[in-house]
Protein backbone atom coordinates (compact mmCIF):
# COMPACT_ATOMS: atom_id res chain seq x y z
CA UNK A 1 0.00 0.00 0.00
CA UNK A 2 1.13 3.45 -0.66
CA UNK A 3 1.23 6.28 2.16
CA UNK A 4 -2.62 6.43 1.90
CA UNK A 5 -3.59 3.07 1.78
CA UNK A 6 -3.68 2.44 -1.90
CA UNK A 7 -2.26 -1.33 -3.02
CA UNK A 8 0.30 0.17 -4.87
CA UNK A 9 3.43 0.97 -2.76
CA UNK A 10 6.14 3.37 -3.55
CA UNK A 11 8.64 1.97 -0.72
CA UNK A 12 9.17 1.57 2.75
CA UNK A 13 9.14 4.46 5.49
CA UNK A 14 12.05 4.99 7.58
CA UNK A 15 10.60 5.93 11.09
CA UNK A 16 13.04 7.45 13.86
CA UNK A 17 14.26 5.37 16.71
CA UNK A 18 11.14 4.63 19.08
CA UNK A 19 12.85 7.21 21.85
CA UNK A 20 13.37 9.52 19.77
CA UNK A 21 9.53 9.47 18.08
CA UNK A 22 8.66 9.66 21.52
CA UNK A 23 10.62 13.00 21.82
CA UNK A 24 9.18 14.35 18.35
CA UNK A 25 5.73 13.81 19.09
CA UNK A 26 5.41 15.21 22.53
CA UNK A 27 7.04 18.23 20.83
CA UNK A 28 4.57 18.45 18.20
CA UNK A 29 1.76 18.14 20.63
CA UNK A 30 3.37 21.12 22.61
CA UNK A 31 4.45 23.50 19.70
CA UNK A 32 2.40 22.97 16.58
CA UNK A 33 -0.78 20.45 17.91
CA UNK A 34 -1.54 23.28 19.91
CA UNK A 35 -2.46 26.00 17.76
CA UNK A 36 -3.37 23.77 15.13
CA UNK A 37 -5.30 21.10 16.13
CA UNK A 38 -5.88 18.50 13.34
CA UNK A 39 -4.47 15.49 15.43
CA UNK A 40 -6.17 14.51 18.95
CA UNK A 41 -3.42 13.11 20.94
CA UNK A 42 -5.52 10.18 22.67
CA UNK A 43 -6.16 9.06 19.39
CA UNK A 44 -3.05 9.18 17.62
CA UNK A 45 -0.82 8.17 20.35
CA UNK A 46 -3.14 4.51 20.67
CA UNK A 47 -2.74 4.34 17.08
CA UNK A 48 0.96 4.69 17.53
CA UNK A 49 1.33 2.57 20.25
CA UNK A 50 -0.38 -0.16 18.45
CA UNK A 51 2.64 -0.15 15.50
CA UNK A 52 -0.73 1.27 12.95
CA UNK A 53 2.06 3.53 11.52
CA UNK A 54 3.77 0.13 11.03
CA UNK A 55 1.04 -1.07 9.09
CA UNK A 56 -1.12 0.99 7.28
CA UNK A 57 0.98 3.08 5.10
CA UNK A 58 -1.57 6.28 5.67
CA UNK A 59 -1.57 6.51 8.99
CA UNK A 60 2.49 6.06 8.77
CA UNK A 61 2.73 9.36 6.51
CA UNK A 62 1.10 10.96 8.93
CA UNK A 63 3.71 10.06 11.89
CA UNK A 64 6.10 10.83 9.42
CA UNK A 65 4.77 14.30 8.70
CA UNK A 66 4.25 14.64 12.90
CA UNK A 67 8.20 13.78 13.42
CA UNK A 68 9.58 16.08 10.45
CA UNK A 69 7.57 19.39 11.72
CA UNK A 70 8.37 18.81 14.92
CA UNK A 71 12.57 18.28 14.43
CA UNK A 72 12.40 21.84 13.93
CA UNK A 73 12.16 22.25 18.09
CA UNK A 74 14.66 19.12 18.50
CA UNK A 75 18.12 19.43 19.40
CA UNK A 76 18.44 15.90 18.61
CA UNK A 77 21.10 15.56 16.19
CA UNK A 78 19.01 12.71 14.47
CA UNK A 79 16.73 15.07 13.02
CA UNK A 80 19.43 16.25 10.77
CA UNK A 81 20.19 14.43 7.46
CA UNK A 82 22.87 11.70 7.53
CA UNK A 83 26.33 14.14 6.88
CA UNK A 84 24.71 17.78 7.44
CA UNK A 85 25.56 20.15 10.15
CA UNK A 86 22.80 22.46 9.16
CA UNK A 87 19.84 22.69 11.02
CA UNK A 88 17.81 23.74 8.02
CA UNK A 89 17.60 19.84 7.10
CA UNK A 90 16.34 18.62 10.33
CA UNK A 91 13.06 16.76 9.75
CA UNK A 92 13.73 16.52 6.19
CA UNK A 93 14.59 12.97 5.64
CA UNK A 94 10.98 12.40 7.47
CA UNK A 95 9.04 14.67 5.37
CA UNK A 96 10.40 13.72 1.84
CA UNK A 97 8.74 10.34 2.35
CA UNK A 98 5.47 11.40 2.28
CA UNK A 99 3.36 12.03 -0.77
CA UNK A 100 0.04 13.34 -1.47
CA UNK A 101 -1.68 10.66 -4.08
CA UNK A 102 -4.77 11.75 -6.33
CA UNK A 103 -6.20 8.16 -5.85
CA UNK A 104 -8.87 9.03 -2.98
CA UNK A 105 -11.48 7.07 -4.35
CA UNK A 106 -9.27 3.81 -3.83
CA UNK A 107 -8.78 4.21 0.16
CA UNK A 108 -10.50 2.15 2.27
CA UNK A 109 -12.47 4.94 4.59
CA UNK A 110 -10.43 5.05 7.43
CA UNK A 111 -7.72 5.73 5.50
CA UNK A 112 -9.78 9.50 4.03
CA UNK A 113 -9.43 10.43 7.44
CA UNK A 114 -5.14 9.90 7.56
CA UNK A 115 -5.17 11.82 4.14
CA UNK A 116 -6.58 14.76 5.39
CA UNK A 117 -4.75 15.03 7.93
CA UNK A 118 -1.65 14.64 6.26
CA UNK A 119 -2.72 17.09 3.80
CA UNK A 120 -3.23 19.10 7.05
CA UNK A 121 -0.38 18.92 8.39
CA UNK A 122 1.79 18.47 5.26
CA UNK A 123 0.54 22.65 4.78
Amino acid sequence: MDNLGNEDSYGIFEFPDPGLMDELVELYFFHINMFFPVLHLPTFEADRKSGLHLRDSAFGGVVLLVCALAAGFSHDRRVLVDGEENWHSAGWNWFTQVRICSDAHLMRPISHLFALQTVCVRL
